[in-house]
């Protein structure tokens, strides 16, 4: 006999390992678990400090090759899970492919979708990835028309799903953020420093914002100490830290990837995130729970409410029109405490312990 409140999580990423994918899950899983929902996650196997309150299954892989946990996620679950009698599987992405290949007609599919493949695909320009991306698209497509249930965590991933499936059960349910966790401090009132927080590689489009911040730095006109910091690591952090030095410019902290980014959001004022390909980014909400400013390009914002235009940031094109950029870079370091209280008050809408309930109505639960 099936548990109707019983879930089993499927995800190739979890903390530490991976990124927002992960988050999202220990998120969720959280929040369900606080409710007395009986909740099982299924990822790879990592070195975790941290203990949860529901039981975490590792398979014997700590790869990030999705193919390849596909098969061994599936194996672990055929062998040792499956008398368990899950009510709602949800999975992350393609990572359940094998499971609705093979669905149990009892059980609740669901598939959450953070950036599609194809998003990824027109944010990618280098050759392997034009050959490799087309079959995980193809592998998409499949999982998305098998699915009971389609998650999108943005409007703007949502328009993509059209093109992918013709699957109709899809529901837009933004990420959340834990507003306990990431709340304002009181900040050096000497210092307004921007901030970039995750991976370094084309799509992402660090030295881009790089060369319009120095083009910042030559217009800016207050009285302000300016620094930009970017935490995070990444193919083109070579490139980005080789131009910074050649250039001179100093008040460009890189200081690599770190599993506490709250000190960088603890130190800034203004988010600048400018990259393509996106869902919704975490760590937009992150910053924007901690008091930041914003200014990201459409697809960076994932044409959600939680930036508002002169309100508590700016959504720019994605072309990235730099006199623009520039223009309300100067704007929000004038006005960056009016931007701040705004944001903390959007943030408020985006705690998991609202988003949770959307979720909920989504299981029938």
């Amino acid at each position: 006999m099936l548990n109707k409140d019983k879930i089993l999580f499927i995800t190739l990423d979890f903390p530490p390992q991976g990124g927002g994918q992960g988050i999202y899950i220990e998120n969720i899983a959280q929040e369900l678990t606080k409710k007395n929902y009986d909740v099982t996650v299924l990822t790879t196997k990592f070195s975790r400090g941290k203990n949860y309150k529901f039981p975490l299954k590792e398979i014997s892989y700590q790869g990030q090759n999705p193919i390849i946990f596909i098969f061994l996620a599936y194996l672990y679950y055929f062998f040792k899970l499956k008398k368990e009698n899950y009510s709602i599987i949800h999975g992350n992405s393609i990572n359940h492919l094998l499971f609705l290949l093979f669905k149990n007609k009892k059980i609740n599919y669901l598939t959450t979708v953070h950036n599609t493949y194809l998003q990824r695909l027109e944010a990618k320009d280098r050759l392997l990835y034009k050959i490799i991306y087309p079959i995980f698209i193809k592998i998409e497509k499949i999982v998305l028309d098998k699915s009971d249930k389609i998650i999108a965590v943005s409007r703007n991933t949502r328009n993509y799903l059209d093109k992918l499936t013709k699957n109709k059960n899809v529901f837009v349910v933004e990420n959340g953020v834990n507003t306990d966790k990431y709340k304002p401090i009181e900040k050096d009132i000497d210092y307004f420093r921007f901030l970039y927080v995750g991976r370094i590689e084309k799509r992402k489009r660090v030295l881009e914002t790089v060369k319009i911040f120095k083009e910042f730095l030559e217009n800016y006109k207050g009285n302000k100490k300016i620094e930009f910091i970017i935490a995070g690591d990444g193919p083109e952090y070579k490139k980005v830290s080789e131009y910074v030095r050649e250039n001179n410019l100093e008040k460009i902290k890189l200081v690599g990837f770190s599993d506490n980014v709250r000190q960088y959001y603890n130190k800034a004022r203004c988010l600048l995130l400018l990259s393509r390909g996106e869902g919704l980014p975490l760590v937009l909400l992150e910053s924007i729970s901690c008091g930041l400013s914003a200014i990201v390009t459409k697809d960076a914002s994932g044409l959600s409410s939680i930036v508002q235009e002169g309100v508590n940031g700016y959504i720019v094109e994605d072309e990235l029109n730099r006199e623009e950029i520039i223009n309300k870079m100067i704007i929000i370091t004038n006005k960056h405490k009016i931007f701040s209280e705004k944001s903390e008050l959007m943030a408020k809408n985006y705690d998991w312990s609202i988003i949770i309930n959307k979720y909920l109505k989504i299981y029938n639960i």
